[in-house]
């Protein structure tokens, strides 16, 4: 399929992920509940000559190449009133939703803002306290329904010959990895205009995000998710208990002080010859670095909780299509990865353990989370803290490095105020000379000491398996007594007031 056999002229499906947020959002319009907008960020430091054409242009060219960034939400008209509101109702009361109360179109880009900020009179202060404000506001600022275009660019002149790009993205239609194609896309589009004093036009993505939805609407149609819920169903029958909430932790604040969704980070480096030496061990051991870390974050979570069994969850890419892999879109989805860590486990079988975790989880990533609890009928029933491990490596440059007149590099923001699909995640960033640990988490639950004690325990765990030496019975910690489920039982029973049978127990609660 490509995008030209899309039938623009009229609405087309949404992804799942996509409606679960707009029916949350129509759920807290209704209750009269502001909700916080999750929109996503990224800034580029421009040094030399920065014409203001050639970076709204270059901005143009990225909106026409990735039809996500020009969608706009409706309601499915071909539903009555009455129809939609027992879906919603439904959706409130369950978790879980019939597909098809949205839709989305696709529009032309016809004008293009790009906000000038000039600043060049400003000194450090006040530029820091202007960007600050910026993002502040930003993080409020939801994007519309109706609005046609998911992205909203800032150019801020520091001097003559500096600037500040910052781009604001909503997160319904773009996720981590999308940033960075974003990002590397923009930097070739601005160096080549540069230096030829021109602009080059790119073709559309060939697999774009639009497409995806439609694809994947139409494998819920068929039995094509069967293996996977059969997979995720007993991932979630073993490991639904033994999920994390903030009171597993011993830096958990005794009175949480109500300032949820403002996030902090901590990090830690490992350096250049322990990421070498990290990444032989890796290959030696016949795993991702992925399912390195996943093991030494397991034994992190084990020291400080005590719990031998975890449900971690984690971000997968979903970009299995030919083509996906450099589109922009919601295609990410979240999982839960089990880890059993009892007894004392080598380094090597906990290694094979993450290999077969991690390579189960992979081929079963294409299985939406909201169909999952279509399928099983039920839904968690307590929230958990969300604790997240996600990976990435960092694509290599995509640009000429030869001399420019314009030099870009990354700019750091200030620290979001965004929700998280986690109040305590992991993420770790694989750069060709260096690996990046870092933990983002709700300031309002955890105490920041911690939280830093918790990344530079991390961080030695890491380098611990190395030593192949190396036992988890090393490590003193208590036990606590844990109940393995062979049921659903702390899910929520939807309509049929049962747990589906097979192949679980029976239960009714």
């Amino acid at each position: 399929m490509s995008t030209a056999a899309l039938n623009t002229s009229k609405p087309f499906p949404v992804a799942l992920n996509q409606e679960t947020v707009l029916l949350q959002l129509a759920l807290a319009r209704r209750q009269s509940i502001v909700l916080r907008p999750s929109n996503l960020r990224f800034a580029l430091f421009l040094t030399g000559n920065v014409a203001t054409e050639v970076v709204r242009e270059a901005l143009r060219q990225v909106v026409c190449r990735h039809d996500a960034l020009r969608v706009s939400f409706v309601e499915n008209t071909s539903l009555s009133p009455l129809e939609r509101d027992n879906r919603l109702q439904e959706f409130r009361r369950t978790q879980a939703f019939a597909p098809g109360v949205y839709m989305q179109s696709i529009t032309e880009v016809r004008e293009l803002s790009l906000e000038i900020i000039d600043l060049r009179s400003s000194d450090k202060a006040a530029l820091q306290a202007a960007l600050q404000k910026l993002t502040y506001e930003s993080d409020r600022k939801p994007f519309g329904h109706h609005d046609t275009l998911r992205v909203r660019a800032h150019l801020i002149r520091i001097r003559e010959t500096k600037a500040l790009f910052v781009l604001f993205l909503d997160h319904l239609v773009s996720d981590g990895l999308s940033l960075r194609i974003i990002e590397e896309e923009l930097k070739l589009f601005l160096l080549e205009a540069c230096r030829d004093n021109r602009t080059f036009s790119r073709r559309p993505a060939s697999f774009s995000f639009p497409e995806f939805a439609l694809l994947q609407r139409q494998k819920l149609s068929t039995n094509y998710f069967d293996p996977a819920i059969a997979y995720w169903r007993g991932q979630w029958a073993d490991f639904a208990s033994s999920r994390l909430v903030p009171e597993d932790f011993p830096f958990v604040r005794l009175s949480p002080s109500g300032r949820h969704h403002l996030f902090r980070t901590e990090s830690a480096d490992l350096d250049p010859d322990e990421s070498r030496t990290l990444r032989d061990f890796a290959l030696q051991s016949r795993a991702t670095l992925f399912m390195i870390f996943l093991v030494a974050f397991s034994i992190t979570l084990r020291t400080y909780t005590g719990k031998a069994r975890l449900g971690i969850w984690s971000h997968l890419g979903n970009r299995l299509q030919t083509g996906a892999i450099n589109g922009v879109g919601f295609f990410v989805h979240s999982h839960l990865l089990g880890m059993d860590l009892s007894g004392s486990p080598t380094v090597s079988e906990l290694i094979r353990q993450a290999r077969d975790v991690v390579r189960m989880a992979i081929t079963h990533q294409e299985m939406p989370l909201p169909h999952l609890w279509n399928s099983l009928q039920c839904a968690p029933r307590f929230t958990d803290a969300r604790v997240l491990l996600d990976f990435r490596e960092a694509s290599g440059s995509t640009v000429d490095e030869a001399p420019s007149a314009l030099q870009i590099v990354k700019a750091e923001l200030p620290e979001s105020s965004s929700p998280r699909f986690s109040s305590f995640g992991a993420y770790i960033v694989g750069q060709e000379k260096q690996i990046t640990i870092s933990v983002q988490y709700d300031s309002g639950v955890f105490e920041h000491h911690g939280v830093k004690r918790f990344v530079s325990d991390f961080r030695q765990a890491v380098l611990d398996l190395l030593n192949s030496n190396f036992k988890l019975s090393r490590i003193r910690m208590k036990e606590q007594t844990e109940q393995r489920s062979k049921s659903l039982g702390e899910f929520l029973v939807l309509q049929s007031g049962r747990i589906p049978s097979s192949p679980l127990r029976q239960e009714s609660l």
